[in-house]
């Protein structure tokens, strides 16, 4: 499969789980696979913005990403980082998932907020 088949397949297959980000006053609307490797490692584009009449969070969030394979295994997890005193209500995050071949091996994607 070529890469750009193989990112329009991993692009159809992610899902943001809303309430983790509502539950820490932020809305991710926005995720896709920006670029895939030769040998399979790929990047994760993800669109954050504060809740609706916020512009701050309350405490630094970790976004994560996490990839499964056909079977539902885990074939890596990735974070990236908000912290409260730089946000200023939106921004783009870049996600590396550096587990190499991972992006041959991905079926879906799932893209989750926490504490911390």
């Amino acid at each position: 499969m070529e890469l750009e088949e193989l990112k329009a397949q991993l692009n159809n297959n992610i899902e943001i789980l809303n309430n983790t980000f509502e539950a820490l006053g932020l809305d991710a609307s926005k995720c896709n696979v920006i670029e895939i490797s030769e040998s399979g490692e790929f990047d994760l584009g993800v669109e954050v913005r504060a809740v609706e009449g916020q512009s701050s969070i309350q405490q630094d969030v970790t976004i994560k990403a996490a990839a499964y394979d056909q079977d539902g295994n885990i074939v890596g997890v990735t974070d990236a980082y908000l912290y409260k005193d730089s946000f200023t209500g939106f921004d783009v995050l870049w996600i590396y998932l550096n587990v190499e071949g991972a992006a041959f091996r991905t079926h879906s994607i799932k893209v989750f907020a926490k504490e911390g």
